[in-house]
């Protein structure tokens, strides 16, 4: 970032958006149901979702390659970028596999060599971008490094699972009467998910540029890097782990309750930390050229950890049999997104689009954490009571290091100074105020080793 145009990550953006399509389609959502498939229907569900992700992700590719000119004149990109989007096209056939491999590891529980094979992929993108940046490859080093880090993925996923199943060219041993039903509310919840994650992109891309795309992007990835992978463990462990307690709803119930305790532990206060030092971190991180994107990064802050938060209520809906919920709530999303994008985007910029879709996520994750307390017979306060107490210090925070502790020193040792006030600040009130809910975080490992037991 320190070293590339914003313009070019604008472009791979853009390419991102329309490459998303396959996610919908790349097998109909028959990867999703490995991690809820029974262990006798485990390998043939595996094979095929692989077989149908190849097929899809060829037909994907050839399309958008012989596409991209089209694709480079609706999305205002360059013709010097023509090349660059041709290369971006054959993204979604490197990534035909990846998804089978991903459930098949998820729903075996083998969450430690995943972490692994993400950090040794991730590791090296960050390595062959950098190198390549500094090699004056411009664009190249991104597209390059994405598409290297990907075969790393598939190849470390397979490995994961190569002692337990050998993909077979079979249709064979599916159990469709149950694989289709769920799989279609899957690819349905998939075509919303993509409209809804793809619509603020397209808003700022047709009517702001891919400058400001750049900024939005970045902002946006920025934001989730906290949240996404611990929100992808999160979602990834409690599907498996919610469908095996489904069967007692006091310890589905026990469950659920205590994520949410540890979410209001942690949750809160993580993101308030980058919302309070957000504009410090861009400067550290890349730069004075990057500053457009602090306002942006800080409301979108706040959009991932309430989605951070309601992300576990979403595989309850499956584990208590209820697949119109999959699809239902990515579409309350879905239409807060579309009646708030364009006249937020229009009126006030990237900013009015963070605006557009933090709202969707206070609409959204009211509504999935209500369905879910519901069906549970859970009392939503004990749910939320942790998180506002922790939004009572957040609150308290911020205006403390906003009206308090500010001065124009911005050396790295008074930045060290507020940051380690914070965290003591922090530490101080969840002794003092969140003492009951420290006290349940052993609760976590028993109800871990109740489920594996």
């Amino acid at each position: 970032m320190r070293i590339l145009d914003p313009v070019a990550f604008g472009v791979v953006a853009s390419m991102a958006a329309i490459n998303g399509l396959f996610e919908i389609f790349r097998d109909f959502g028959i990867g999703r149901c490995i991690i809820f498939a029974s262990d006798e229907e485990l390998a043939a569900t595996s094979n095929v979702s692989l077989m149908t992700n190849l097929a899809v992700g060829v037909l994907f590719s050839a399309a958008l390659f012989l596409g991209a000119t089209i694709i480079a004149k609706r999305m205002n990109i360059e013709e010097n970028y023509l090349n660059a989007i041709r290369l971006l096209s054959l993204n979604p056939l490197i990534n035909s596999a990846i998804s089978t491999f991903d459930n098949h590891l998820q729903r075996r529980l083998l969450f430690r060599h995943k972490v692994l094979t993400e950090a040794a992929s991730t590791t090296g993108y960050a390595l062959i971008a950098t190198v390549l940046a500094f090699s004056d490859c411009g664009i190249w080093s991104i597209i390059i490094a994405q598409q290297v880090a990907a075969v790393a993925l598939t190849v470390g996923y397979y490995i994961g699972i190569a002692g337990s199943w050998k993909p077979v060219m079979s249709l064979k041993g599916v159990n469709y009467d149950k694989v289709l039903p769920m799989g279609g509310h899957f690819t349905i919840s998939s075509v919303i998910v993509y409209i809804y994650n793809n619509l603020d992109n397209m808003a700022v891309a047709v009517l702001l540029g891919p400058q400001q795309l750049g900024y939005y992007s970045r902002s946006y990835n920025y934001a989730m890097m906290s949240s996404g992978p611990f929100g992808n463990l999160i979602a990834k462990i409690t599907g498996p782990l919610y469908t095996k307690l489904a069967g007692s709803v006091d310890k589905l119930s026990q469950a659920v309750r205590t994520v949410y305790v540890v979410f209001g532990i942690f949750v809160p206060p993580t993101f308030m930390f980058g919302i309070i030092f957000a504009r410090d971190l861009v400067l550290l991180a890349v730069g004075l050229k990057w500053l457009p994107m602090v306002l942006p990064l800080q409301i979108l802050m706040i959009f991932s950890a309430l989605r951070l938060i309601s992300s576990s209520a979403s595989n309850v809906f499956p584990a208590l049999g209820k697949h119109r919920m999959i699809s239902l709530l990515p579409l309350v999303y879905l239409l807060s997104l579309a009646l708030l994008v364009y006249p937020g985007t229009k009126w006030l910029g990237i900013t009015g689009t963070c605006l557009a879709v933090l709202a969707t996520a206070v609409v959204g994750g009211s509504i999935s954490m209500i369905a879910a307390t519901r069906m549970l017979k859970l009392d939503i306060m004990s749910c939320v009571k942790p998180l506002i107490k922790a939004s009572v210090f957040c609150v308290s925070a911020w205006f403390i290091f906003r009206y308090v502790l500010v001065s124009t020193d911005n050396s790295m040792s008074w930045l060290g100074v507020r940051m380690t006030i914070y965290v003591l600040l922090y530490a101080s009130f969840a002794v003092l105020i969140m003492k009951k809910e420290l006290m349940e975080l052993p609760f976590i490992n028993d109800i871990w080793m109740n489920y594996r037991g």
